[in-house]
Order: C-alpha cells, then structure tokens, then sequence
C-alpha cells in the first residue's frame, strides 16, 4: 500500500525536516540538502510529491475527522 511508504517516511525526524525544506523549496539537489544535514551521498533530485499527500489526508486521515470535530466541539462549550 502507498500509505504505508508514505508513513514509513514520516516516522523519521530527517525526513520529516527534509519535507519541510522541500515545502519551502520545491526542488533542492542532496548537496542543498547537505547543507542543512550531515549527507556524504552522490547528487540526488529531491522534490515533494504532495499529491500523494493530499490523496493521503483525504483517504486515511479523513476518517479521523469525526474524532477531531467532535473533541472541538466538546473544548468549545465549556468556553462559550
């Protein structure tokens, strides 16, 4: 399943800060990205395919939404 390599990835704190540059930056080289981090690997392209990250969100994560909804209502009341 795609979902599983896409949570494979994020369950590393590098590559999470690697997204976060590439969000920032749509394309860097790994030698822009050893800037940043320590790296000793061959010039690799690096780009976000936040398609599958949409298609993520609206497939797995979506299915939580009732979850959060309902625990912002219940933080909202006691405010109101």
């Amino acid at each position: 399943m795609r979902a599983n390599n896409v949570f494979e990835a994020l369950a590393d704190h590098t590559r999470r800060a690697v997204l976060e540059l590439l969000r920032v930056t749509a394309v860097m080289t790994a030698g822009d990205l050893a800037a940043a981090f320590p790296d000793n690997s061959r010039e690799w392209l690096y780009s976000l395919d936040s398609q599958l990250l949409a298609e993520i969100t609206q497939t797995w994560f979506a299915q939580f939404a009732p979850l959060w909804e309902e625990s912002l209502r219940n933080l909202k009341q006691p405010v109101e």
